[in-house]
């Protein structure tokens, strides 16, 4: 509280890469991110996860599938992406280890801000807080010395300053002291699950009555101040994000333990948890936490992470959370990588592909909205992974759709049969199933980013570019004619023709002459 009028709302959202993808369902209406760049590495390198638990390390390190470069590119544009449309936030590069740079002699300070330069948004350009000439405030985070203390408070005083040139959400004044009351009872009772008895037993004394209460309750959970998910518990209020972000954090920390120490000896739902992220209400019973009898126990949590589409129910008592799926090992996608029977299906999103959580929230809305089913052989999912995921053929037909990250502008959608199947069926099946799920998967993708709050991040309809064949595999969007497909790499010279097969996707006859009224719905806005 920097005064009895002003609020700053501060969160730490951590460096981990499973947290990336949940974070953005907590966070609106960023003003300034300060975002932490280790000078001690390069910035193309790929970090190493660590986790820790009471200060000891869980698990065995392993590299993020994102670069530094990435994550910092990631993490501008979800930033950017949380914030009302009409809002810019600022944004401040704090270079951290300096005393250890030495250890990075390919890539100097000034190699790294012409790297950070170069991914800034072009709209986010005047809004980076800079010193002097200096893109990154190097300082010792650890052990600040002197010189590291007037570095940090430069930032601060320029953060300030530079915060109080934007325009502040505005919120009705009798709020403010409601939701500082909230907090200080949430400390002293060391706990940030509260009844919504409790809350309105505070509210009351500042003149609230259930009308007021109520609304005020909703405003501030528009503002992400509090969570209140009436929809789902109705009597439960979160003063913060903190319980349902630790329930994670003991999952994780679980999943990382058992896998260090199980030497591949896994059975059953404990073999699910760790390879496929697959929770049981037995795992989440043993996490006592936050939970609070008859108010918010494991059926609570269950409750508000399907709501949350950061889980996903796929049997009885078993719930997928993608959140803590790893990355596995898969042939990069080549144009020719794809069905014989028809090619595979693209959702390009721009030169730097999906935002944050995007990919592990459709997962979860597939499963939960439309039904579908991840494929399975002996009772455990074929391939669910934070990269890549095989669903069933909706209708009972054969084959399988894999759905694909590719950790690059799109994601790759494909349907694969079984050599049984001969291929006029496979076309059959192909007509008949494909446009439902070109209509499904972008309607899942529409709700994630809804889910995460993000305001611009709906993709377009492409194919594999033909004309790239032997090299990594392009995105090719369908031209404002609906005749012909355009190289998103190299546009000027690369072009190719609509067929049949690529028609199947989009349910347009063979003979049809679409019209750029008709093709505009496979562009994004």
């Amino acid at each position: 509280h920097l005064n009895d009028k002003d609020l700053l709302d501060v969160d730490d959202t951590g460096g981990q890469p499973m947290f990336h993808e949940v974070l953005p369902v907590f966070i609106q209406n960023t003003m300034l991110g300060i975002l932490t760049v280790k000078l001690n590495e390069p910035l193309d390198s790929f970090p190493l996860v660590e986790y820790y638990a009471r200060g000891e390390r869980v698990g065995e390190p392993f590299n993020s599938p994102f670069t530094h470069l990435d994550t910092l590119r990631h993490c501008m544009r979800v930033i950017q992406s949380t914030c009302d449309r009409n809002t810019c936030p600022k944004i401040a590069f704090v270079g951290t280890h300096k005393d250890l740079a030495h250890e990075c002699p390919q890539e100097s300070i000034e190699m790294k801000e012409e790297k950070l330069r170069n991914i800034i948004p072009r709209d986010m350009e005047d809004n980076i807080i800079i010193h002097g000439q200096s893109l990154l405030l190097a300082v010792n985070v650890k052990t600040p010395g002197n010189e590291d203390e007037k570095v940090i408070s430069i930032l601060r005083e320029k953060a300030i300053v530079e915060l109080c040139k934007l325009k502040p959400k505005k919120m009705p004044l009798r709020y403010i002291p409601l939701e500082m009351a909230f907090q200080r009872m949430a400390k002293e009772q060391r706990k940030s699950v509260m009844s919504k008895e409790e809350c309105f037993e505070v509210a009351a004394t500042y003149n609230f009555t259930r009308e007021s209460f109520e609304a005020a309750l909703k405003y501030l959970h528009g503002l992400k101040l509090i969570f209140y998910y009436e929809e789902v518990l109705p009597d439960i209020v979160f003063i913060d994000a903190q319980a349902i972000l630790d329930k994670i954090t003991e999952l994780v920390v679980h999943s990382l333990s058992l896998q260090a120490k199980s030497s591949g000896k896994l059975l059953g739902a404990l073999k699910k948890f760790v390879k496929c992220g697959i929770v049981t209400a037995e795992i989440l019973e043993q996490f006592p936490s936050h939970y609070i009898p008859k108010l918010f126990m494991k059926e609570q949590l269950i409750l508000v992470l399907k709501h949350l589409r950061i889980m996903a129910e796929v049997g009885k008592g078993e719930y997928l959370m993608p959140c803590l799926l790893r990355k596995q090992g898969i042939p990069r996608l080549v144009a020719g990588a794809s069905s014989l029977v028809i090619p595979a299906l693209l959702f390009y999103f721009g030169r730097d592909g999906p935002k944050l959580g995007v990919y592990c929230f459709l997962l979860a809305s597939l499963i939960t909205e439309a039904k579908w089913e991840l494929l399975e052989e002996d009772g455990y999912p074929v391939q669910v992974s934070r990269n890549s995921a095989q669903f069933t053929v909706p209708g009972k037909n054969p084959g399988c759709i894999t759905i694909t990250d590719s950790f690059s502008s799109y994601l790759h959608v494909s349907i694969d049969f079984p050599a049984t199947v001969s291929r006029e069926r496979a076309q059959e099946i192909c007509k008949k199933v494909c446009p439902m799920i070109r209509e499904t998967v972008l309607t899942g993708i529409r709700k994630a980013s809804q889910r995460l709050n993000y305001n611009n991040s709906i993709p377009s309809v492409a194919f594999p570019c033909s004309g790239h064949k032997d090299t990594p595999l392009h995105p090719a969007t369908i031209s404002d004619s609906g005749k012909m497909l355009t190289c998103t790499t190299h546009p000027a010279t690369v072009c190719s023709e609509m067929t049949d097969q690529h028609r199947l996707w989009l349910g347009t006859p063979a003979t049809a002459s679409a019209t750029s009224s008709t093709s505009g719905m496979y562009r994004s806005t």
